[in-house]
This record gives C-alpha cells, sequence and structure tokens, in this order.
C-alpha cells in the first residue's frame, strides 16, 4: 500500500475513534487506546471486533428502561447548577430541583461538569483537566431503504472513503434484514463541515456519496429516511 494511502487511513481511524482530528490526539493516548485492545484491527473490525454487536432497539432502549424502574425518582428539565459535599453527603441544586444524598456522579461531558459550581472547589488538577477535554464531533446519518440492496450485488455495505466527509458507512440492518439500513458517519472537522450545510444540501451529499459507494438504488431511500436527514445533529 502507497504510504499516503495508508497515513490517510491511520488519520481516518483516528479520526473514527476519538471524534477529532489527529493533530487534537496525543500520539500516547492513541498508542494506549490500540494497546489495550489487543491491536488497531479489533478497534476497527466488524465481525470479532469492537464494531460487532449493537443494541436491539437503539440505545436509546437502555435509557428508558432505566428510566421505567427510576419512575416518580427521575426528574426532568431540572438542569443542575451545584453541588456541595459535607461531611454527611451531598446536595445537588437544579433549577426547582434540590436533592440530598450520599453520593453523586457526574456524567455529563467533563467540559460541561466544569460549568458547575462546587463547594469545595474541584481540586486545581481537576478542574484544569475538564477545562481540557473537549468533546468530539460526530455526524451519523441512517439511510434505510425496503431491503439491503447491496447485499444481494455480493456487498457488505462497509466502505472507507479518506478523500470524503463521509469517511465510513456500516450496513445497520436488523436482524431480519428489513428494513436495508446503512449508518454514514462524519468525524471531527469531518462532521463539523457536514453539520453546517443545510438540511437539504447535506442530503444531497450523502446519497451522492452512497451512490458512489453502491450504485444507483443507494439514491432511493424508503420516504422515512426524510426526517431522518432533517434530524441530523453534530
Amino acid at each position: 500500500m502507497p504510504a499516503r494511502d495508508g497515513q490517510g487511513l491511520l488519520a481516518a481511524a483516528v479520526r473514527g475513534l476519538f471524534n477529532c482530528d489527529p493533530a487534537e490526539v496525543s500520539l500516547l493516548h492513541v498508542l494506549y487506546l490500540i494497546r489495550s485492545a489487543n491491536g488497531l484491527n479489533r478497534l476497527l473490525s466488524v465481525e470479532g471486533g469492537y464494531q460487532q454487536d449493537r443494541v436491539t432497539g437503539g440505545a436509546q432502549t437502555m435509557a428508558d428502561r432505566i428510566a421505567a424502574e427510576l419512575g416518580d425518582a427521575l426528574l426532568l428539565e431540572r438542569p443542575v447548577r451545584a453541588i456541595t459535599q459535607d461531611g454527611s453527603g451531598v446536595v445537588v441544586r437544579g433549577d426547582g430541583a434540590v436533592v440530598r444524598a450520599r453520593r453523586v456522579i457526574v456524567t455529563i461531558p467533563p467540559t460541561l461538569s466544569g460549568h458547575l459550581s462546587y463547594e469545595p472547589q474541584l481540586p486545581v488538577d481537576r478542574a484544569l483537566l475538564v477545562q481540557s477535554m473537549p468533546a468530539g464531533s460526530i455526524l451519523k446519518v441512517s439511510v434505510m431503504y425496503e431491503e439491503p440492496f447491496w447485499r444481494t450485488d455480493g456487498l457488505n455495505g462497509q466502505s472507507v472513503a479518506t478523500a470524503s466527509p463521509l469517511e465510513m458507512t456500516l450496513d445497520a440492518s436488523p436482524r431480519s434484514g428489513v428494513p436495508g439500513v446503512l449508518a454514514a458517519f462524519g468525524f471531527g472537522p469531518h462532521a463539523r463541515t457536514l453539520g453546517a450545510l443545510d438540511p437539504d444540501e447535506r442530503r444531497r451529499f450523502v446519497l451522492d456519496a452512497l451512490v458512489t459507494r453502491f450504485g444507483a438504488r443507494a439514491a432511493h431511500p424508503d420516504a422515512s429516511s426524510a426526517e431522518l436527514f432533517l434530524q441530523m445533529r453534530v
């Protein structure tokens, strides 16, 4: 493989794994992740790799089931503003809500957690860390078809195009195979580029890219895909 192609694939891999440009992540961090997975191929592979399994019904089902178990204890639309810790536990204050608990787990992105008010203040090292950990950017498009036509053409739906902002596609069809679903991704700066397009322009770009890779039938998704294109966000 020419060195230029290898560099392009490595850059695409880093964007896909970290959702940022390679210049924004340390080489040490990249090597640590590769070593922790026992190799780059396992991180990127579908069969036998980290991309193999998906949640039936989508990842939202996990949140839905947790919410069902919590019942009335779950407070929505109450953004947290402050966390106070003392010898008996913590007090969490949000818009229209005050909750006392033994412990608190902050699960919002690190850079957003730095905007909360803490008493006592966060240790200096922790405060500096959250200020230096911006969230990555990823744009995912799910395009539905009546059937996974690419399979009858002898294709598996996977593609990588290092020269395109839409760098990767995967076959995301359900186990039954109906409907056929192609998931297409833009990572890091490419996601921001695609996200800046208006919905119609972005839709044309995505379909043109899929046609290039999978043929003319990719230009005619199921009508329900229209809503997915309109709802995309970076």
